[in-house]
């Protein structure tokens, strides 16, 4: 797969990312585990894309790089779904906020 490609699977992973932050600072518990699709098939789906990312990416520095930022913003979105399924209040928001100190997004941009 050429770079591009793998930038392009990167961006959409980054995005999906993004609206996950911007969704659990808007909701609440209750609202994110009826969100559908739900977070844990997010979550799931995430981790696929990052796995076969990173088997792509192995080639080059700067795409297995990226890879690796993608694999721990998916592991942290993990703890997110559990926090959110467990009911754990706090939890989530130590989630939320490792996930938010990576810059994944602008949460003053979207007005939280």
């Amino acid at each position: 797969m050429n770079n591009d490609k793998i930038r392009e699977v990167y961006q959409k992973i980054i995005e999906v990312s993004n609206q996950f932050l911007i969704d659990c600072n808007y909701s609440s518990i209750s609202l994110l585990e009826n969100r559908d699709p739900n977070i844990e098939a997010i979550v799931k789906d995430l981790n696929m894309f990052s796995a076969i990312l990173k088997k792509l990416a192995s080639d080059n520095a700067e795409n297995l790089a990226m890879s690796n930022r993608i694999e721990y913003y998916v592991m942290i979105m993990r703890n997110i779904a559990l926090a959110i399924s467990e009911k754990n209040e706090d939890a989530l928001t130590e989630a939320i906020k490792l996930l938010d100190s990576l810059g994944v997004v602008d949460l003053h941009k979207h007005g939280c």
